[in-house]
């Protein structure tokens, strides 16, 4: 209760959004076996997460040992569902459309086509790939992309067709592959009548959530299979209506899964209280505090000022936050920013907030010292001065006053104490034997906070017009 009571609006935010981010990815996988391989991963994180909590170093080192290996096949293991996240994922979807038929466009054509060929006794096996992608477990086959008819569908199942024998596959409404090979299903009771055709429908059904309809050649009867489960349709009314259902989500799910409290409201709600007791796992471990020294900024100036210094330049802010949090906190996210306000030029000083701290997730500023700061606020004004040359002769460094340079004058902006005591722009030192050969570009050179003006020119032509006359000495 006092976790809850210390909580603020972040650490809501934290946890629903999480939970939705797991809820959106549970609705994605249910209909999946992935969900099983990462439930199972789930279930071995937390048995390796309990033997380091509760001493049992073995065990833990053992089962983390096995994650960071799993974890490396990850990409490899949920590569479709990853896959179709993303295309979900995809906010550009809701506004251009899929661009091509839906899963379930012409279903009519495939159960015209299947009464067709059970009725002269062809066999045929056509594979609907839904949520997981079935390229994995199907081999060989011709690639199509032909949009699917009734005409294709029969002659690619003719006996004298090369693709009699192989499974067509049906990817987004369209015939992506024919002649494909499939996984027989290697089950001890099936039926004798059950010959190749409904092996492979059922092997294929058992590793991935594809709908399958096959055609019997011996008793022309047509049949659906998905989830390992074969369903015997009547006429093509019923097997385009039964289609319809399956790939529009109306179709069976997993054997039991419709009676599992993990289903609909019931799993959000359940991810909603494992995420909360994660958080509140983090949050009710050990504290620890730490002493870090960090810059502090100043912003917020009011418009046609400057901030010409401040004290101090850096502060030390003590921070703290449960064991877990401040063992990988990154100390450069860790921000000191105070607020000048509207203020008139002068020197001010004022507080300096704890709020001023700009923190991690998770972590609390609980001292900042000094707890006060103090600058120099000036007006900001532009100023035309005249540029000097600055001469290298015999190893010593000159202004000189008689070289000329283009433009003479320039504009200077910056703060009003600064430009006080300018009387003129220097540029970087020029060799005398460069000059004496001709005119020679040279950069000029601002102390401070000073810039030119917008539109003045970063270096000038300098020339002697003389070729020599009294020089100032500036000094070595």
């Amino acid at each position: 209760m006092e976790l809850l009571a210390q909580a603020g609006w972040r650490d809501a935010l934290d946890v629903g959004l999480l939970a939705l981010m797991l809820s959106w990815l549970y609705g994605r996988l249910r209909q999946s076996r992935a969900l099983g391989i990462a439930m199972g991963l789930a279930f071995v994180a937390i048995v390796a997460l309990a033997a380091r909590e509760t001493g049992l170093l073995l065990t833990g080192w053992v089962l983390q040992g096995t994650l960071a290996i799993v974890a490396l096949g990850a990409v490899t293991i949920f590569a479709p569902e990853i896959r179709e996240a993303l295309l979900r994922a995809n906010p550009l979807r809701a506004l251009v459309g899929r661009g091509r038929d839906s899963s379930h466009a012409g279903l009519e054509r495939f159960a015209r086509a299947a009464f067709a060929l059970g009725s002269e006794r062809i066999g045929a096996l056509v594979v609907f790939e839904r949520r997981e992608a079935v390229a994995s477990h199907a081999q060989a086959g011709i690639r199509l992309d032909a949009e699917a008819s009734e005409e294709l569908l029969v002659s690619l199942f003719q006996k004298t067709a090369p693709t009699h024998d192989g499974a067509v596959i049906v990817r987004a409404g369209r015939v992506e592959r024919a002649g494909a090979v499939l996984p027989l299903s290697e089950r001890a009771d099936l039926p004798s009548a059950y010959g190749t055709r409904h092996r492979a429908a059922l092997g294929l059904s058992e590793l991935c959530d594809a709908l399958v309809l096959v055609v019997s050649e011996e008793r022309g009867a047509v049949s659906l299979v998905s989830r390992g489960r074969l369903t015997t349709l009547s006429g093509p009314a019923a097997l385009a209506s039964r289609l319809r259902a399956e790939l529009s989500g109306g179709g069976d799910a997993l054997p039991g899964a419709r009676a599992s409290l993990l289903s609909g409201w019931q799993a959000r709600l359940v991810i909603l209280v494992l995420v909360a007791l994660v958080w509140m796992g983090m949050r009710s471990g050990g504290v620890s505090s730490m002493s870090v020294m960090v810059p502090l900024e100043l912003g917020d100036l009011p418009d046609g000022t400057e901030l010409v210094e401040f004290q101090p330049e850096r502060v030390r802010v003590q921070v703290s936050g449960a064991e877990r949090v401040m063992e990988g906190l990154d100390l450069t996210q860790i921000r000191v920013r105070a607020d000048v306000g509207d203020l008139p030029p002068g020197t001010h000083s004022q507080p300096i907030p704890i709020a001023a701290a700009v923190l991690p997730t998770g972590v609390r500023a609980d001292s900042i010292e000094p707890s006060t700061v103090r600058f120099l606020v000036d007006r900001v004004e532009t100023r035309e001065l005249p540029v000097v040359v600055v001469i290298r002769r015999d190893g010593k460094r000159f202004a000189s006053r008689r070289l000329s340079s283009e433009p003479a004058v320039v504009r200077v902006v910056g703060a009003l104490s600064r430009l006080a005591g300018l009387e003129a722009v220097y540029t970087e030192t020029i060799d005398a034997p460069d000059l004496a050969r001709g005119t020679v570009r040279a950069a000029l050179e601002l102390p401070g906070t000073l810039r030119l003006a917008p539109g003045e020119p970063e270096r000038v032509t300098v020339s002697d017009p003389a070729q020599g006359g009294e020089q100032a000495r500036l000094g070595r």
